[in-house]
Parts: structure tokens; sequence; C-alpha cells
């Protein structure tokens, strides 16, 4: 299963959850809306002879408390979401299988490699990935890349690397993250296409 795979996964398992949250949001800000217009209408009714600056002042400041309850409740969901992802992501990352987990260090080391010289810091949570066999591939690639191999491999807190003035951390995890985030992006865009209809 590659990295690509997983990520299309959660989409297909997310787009529906997402929509439910987002219209669940939208039921809440409507219902603060409608209790806020029926205590408006209550103090019209009730201050008819108040001046209507007056009025037009007491307005603004219910529409201003209304957006900041909906941003609050907005920012919440958010981050509802964000906190169910991330387990949901490490749930998936402990099924997959060796080869796909060295299947993407592999890439992103290759990817990441600009010299041939740096080191590779393995995260403890990885050390069982990298025996011999497969540190030998990497040098492997590594050369074929760049016509030349002198990594240098150790453990560490996580798994990054370190060339001469820069540091990449690679984390599958990080790595799902940051598709998770375009993929949130890009179904916002469409639910809200979706209500411009």
């Amino acid at each position: 299963m590659k990295i690509e795979r997983i990520v299309e996964e959660i989409r297909k398992e997310t787009e529906e959850e997402i929509k439910k949250i987002l219209l669940s949001s939208q039921k809440e800000i409507e219902l603060i809306e409608k209790e806020t217009k029926e205590e408006l209408e209550q103090i019209e009714e009730k201050w008819n002879k108040i001046k209507a600056k007056e009025l037009s002042s007491l307005k603004e400041k219910n529409k201003s408390e209304i957006e900041k309850e909906v941003e609050a409740l907005i920012l919440k969901k958010k981050n509802e979401i964000l906190k169910d992802f991330k387990e949901y992501a490490k749930e998936k990352l402990k099924q997959e299988n060796e080869e796909t987990l060295k299947e993407f260090f592999l890439k992103e080391i290759e990817i990441s490699s600009e010299t041939g010289r740096e080191k590779i810091v393995i995260g403890k949570d990885f050390k069982s990935l990298f025996d011999e066999e497969f540190k030998r591939k990497i040098r492997e690639t590594v050369e074929k890349k760049l016509g030349q191999e002198e990594l240098k491999f150790e453990i560490g807190n996580e798994t990054k690397v370190v060339g001469d003035g820069f540091v990449v951390v690679i984390s599958p995890l990080r790595k799902l993250e940051e598709k998770w985030k375009e993929l949130l992006v890009e179904l916002q865009k469409i639910l809200f296409l979706e209500e411009e209809k």
C-alpha cells in the first residue's frame, strides 16, 4: 500500500464526516441567528419608541456578537477534526506493512539528499525498519542519483536527513497531516461552491 493510497482512503472516509460536521455547524449557526433575531424582534416590540440611531447601534452590537460566536464555533470544529484525524492516521500507520514504510522513507531520503554525504538520523520508532539491507538500498539509490554516497546512519528521537546547514524531518504522520490539510481546503472549496449553486 502506498502513502498516496492511504491519503485516498482517508479522503473517502473523512469527506462525509467533514460534510456532516459542516452541516451541523451550519445548523448551530442558524439556531444562534434565529434566537438572536427573536430577541431583536422582542426588543423592537418592547422599545418601539427608541430612536432609530440607538436601535441601529443595538443591532450592530448583536451582529458583532453573532460573528464572534460563529468564528469560535468554526475554530472549535476544525480543532476537533484535526485531533480526530491525527488519531486516525496514527492507527492507519500502525497497520501498514514494513515495505510500504520503507518505500516512503526511501523516496523521502532520495528527495532530501543533496550531496550524498548527509547524516540519516533514524527515529527510535522506525529503528527496526533500517536493517543493513535497507541501508544498502538507500545508499545505492542516493549514489545513483548523485554519483557519490558517503551517508552516515545514527539513532535519534525522530527520522531526519541532516546535511550542511539543513535538516529535513521525515515523518509519515506529518506527511499525511500535510495531505489532509490540503484535502480539507479542497473540500471546503467544493462545499462552498455547492452552497453557491
